[in-house]
């Protein structure tokens, strides 16, 4: 058995707590950077975007 450290991103990095990076003893992302974020924060924001809109959209429906 090894006793390996796997590396973290430190406090604030935009990787840290990410489920998609791979564990290995340097800095590794299964995604690629674009702009301020990589590209599976931006789907994870889009995606949280949606529901919010469907669930105001369903609250005004259910106060019709």
């Amino acid at each position: 058995m090894s006793n390996t450290t796997v590396y973290q991103y430190p406090e604030g990095h935009p990787c840290r707590g990410c489920p998609f990076i791979l564990e290995l003893t340097k800095p590794s992302c299964m995604f690629p950077q674009t702009g301020d974020k990589c590209f599976m924060q931006k789907e994870l924001d889009r995606k949280k975007n949606k529901m919010r809109a469907i669930n105001l959209n369903n609250a005004v429906l259910n106060r019709r």
